[in-house]
């Protein structure tokens, strides 16, 4: 099998898991926005489905003027004072429950 073949196959599969993952998290989304719009029912911020795309994003309250919620990542990063990132930190779910 040549090497173009094999990166078709790849991209291929992975085009295949996107789908697949989107599809299983449908119902999700339809019982959310069931919950949300027609039953005008709040559903709590850990149990929201933020994304179809992108499954680990999340809503983080931050109180910035302007923008009291944002959704997406956060991402830690610590900085030496000549400027050099010196740590990271990518915060998930399971950190934001271990601080509450």
């Amino acid at each position: 099998m040549a090497a173009d073949d094999l990166e078709r196959e790849g991209s291929q599969n992975l085009e295949q898991a996107r789908i697949e993952t989107i599809l299983a998290a449908l119902p999700v989304a339809i019982k959310q926005a069931h919950e949300r719009i027609i039953g005008e029912r709040l559903v709590k911020n850990e149990e929201k489905l933020i994304s179809l795309y992108e499954p680990h994003a999340s809503v983080i309250v931050r109180g910035k003027a302007g923008a009291e919620v944002e959704f997406g990542r956060q991402l830690l990063l610590a900085e030496a004072v000549c400027g050099l990132m010196i740590d990271w930190d990518l915060r998930t779910e399971r950190w934001r429950a271990m601080r509450s």
